[in-house]
């Protein structure tokens, strides 16, 4: 579906832009999805690693958490698995105005398979428990991603924390019962990613 710029607190928002800035060689943004029915468009994604987007003609937005647009991107062949790069939204303008009152709150991704806590690129028992290992606090993190939130990679089970449901849904797909958050890799090893909260504008 594409991955999700969410925004929030935007009662009475008729028109937002922003930018995007991200590292090409990890991420490629192909195109831009409108998320919201009724509203106009327009991107510009002729420089590599900057994404301009310009949303017009909203309504009807209250407080609530609301997808904005949706990034359709893939991961270049020759990503480095275990790189990250943070997804710096930037240059929030709200119905024409630059405004201080505009927050923007940046996405990291990660070019690893979700669950992939030792970082060899396959799912093992080794996974599991360096899940279980960071949970009841023997380590603050995993090895193979020392500068990354364990969350970002280890959380598989779709909810908002590091818990025992990871584990238990990561136990599940190495004893061969399929999980739809888990897909199967790849014979030919093309690499998967894994995006911690959606992007997020509050205004």
């Amino acid at each position: 579906d594409g991955l999700a710029v969410r925004i929030s607190n935007a009662a009475g928002l008729s028109s937002i832009s922003f930018t995007l800035d991200y590292d090409p060689a990890l991420l490629l943004i192909d195109g831009v999805e409108l998320a919201l029915a009724g509203a106009s468009l327009m991107i510009d994604n002729s420089v590599p690693g900057h994404l301009t987007v310009s949303v017009s003609s909203i309504g009807g937005l209250g407080s609530a958490a609301t997808d904005l647009v949706r990034l359709l991107a893939s991961v270049p062949q020759d990503a480095g698995y275990g790189a990250s790069h943070v997804l710096d939204l930037g240059n929030v303008v709200i119905d024409g105005n630059v405004t201080a009152g505009a927050r923007d709150d940046d996405g990291l991704h990660v070019v690893a398979y979700a669950g992939d806590a030792t970082g060899d690129g396959q799912y093992g028992a080794a996974d599991v428990m360096a899940i279980q290992r960071v949970l009841i606090r023997v380590d603050s993190g995993f090895h193979a991603y020392p500068r990354i939130d364990p969350y970002v990679v280890g959380n598989v089970d779709g909810n908002s924390t590091l818990s025992s449901l990871d584990v238990r849904v990561l136990s599940q797909k190495l004893a061969g019962l399929p999980q739809a958050l888990i897909p199967a890799i790849p014979a030919v090893q093309e690499l998967a990613t894994s995006l911690t909260e959606p992007i997020g504008l509050l205004s």
